[in-house]
């Protein structure tokens, strides 16, 4: 268990013990603290199992958030349905967001936590592709919430929302974000302005996701050490 000090502006659990209950627990951390202690073994336990195993070990109960972001990890290693098919990525999107997912009904995901949830299960498979199936669900998540160029992981769902928005509108966008140019809304800026605070919000969200998984990353799993 780590005793660690956390570092200035460290967003996450102090310990891994308190990462199971930790809201900001990234679902990557929470992995591969199980991969250290139980090894792979830990992917095939019945989900009652892992947490006895887990509230043994640690001497805590892991929250029902975090119990649906490990079980949306432990989906992603053994399945290939995240990657292919939509409906899956729905339901692991939403739990890796800290989202409860629901499977009686259409739970769709913001873009943000889209875009999100491919990075993450791209970190967690680099063998299996993420299928067009999946992207062509991201861009109606785009076009319904009114976002016309995805940055990052959301950048191949950009030639299907293009059809609909517009190829010039999406170059403009791709340049203003990449500028650097934070929109001010003063009413001297250009009229793209809206669609680039979307594309940055997606971009910032992801940014902060990695941020903390980099910093829990180094203050709960040290190279030497529990």
């Amino acid at each position: 268990m780590s005793k660690r000090v956390p570092p200035e502006g460290y967003a996450g659990p102090e310990s891994t013990r308190a990462a199971f209950t930790d809201q900001d627990s990234h679902p990557i951390v929470l992995d591969l603290i199980l991969l250290r202690e139980f090894g792979t073994e830990y992917l095939a336990w019945e989900a009652d199992t892992l947490w006895t195993e887990i509230r043994k070990t640690w001497g805590t109960t892991t929250s029902t958030m975090n119990q649906n972001r490990i079980q949306a990890i432990r989906t992603c290693h053994v399945q290939a349905s995240p990657y292919r098919e939509w409906e899956v990525f729905e339901n692991v999107a939403a739990a890796l967001n800290g989202v409860p997912p629901r499977f009686d009904l259409l739970q769709r995901p913001s873009a943000p936590h889209a875009a999100a949830a491919l990075e993450i299960i791209q970190q967690l498979r680099d063998d299996v592709p993420v299928r067009d199936e999946v992207y062509r669900y991201c861009s109606a998540i785009m076009m319904d919430q009114g976002v016309a160029w995805g940055p990052g992981t959301l950048l191949p769902c950009n030639k299907y929302v293009g059809r609909m928005v517009g190829k010039p509108l999406q170059e403009r966008v791709a340049r203003s974000v990449s500028s650097g140019r934070i929109p001010t809304f003063d009413g001297t800026a250009n009229e793209d302005d809206t669609q680039t605070m979307k594309s940055l919000a997606i971009k910032d969200y992801c940014a902060l996701l990695s941020q903390q998984l980099l910093q829990q990353v180094n203050h709960l799993l040290p190279k030497q050490g529990h």
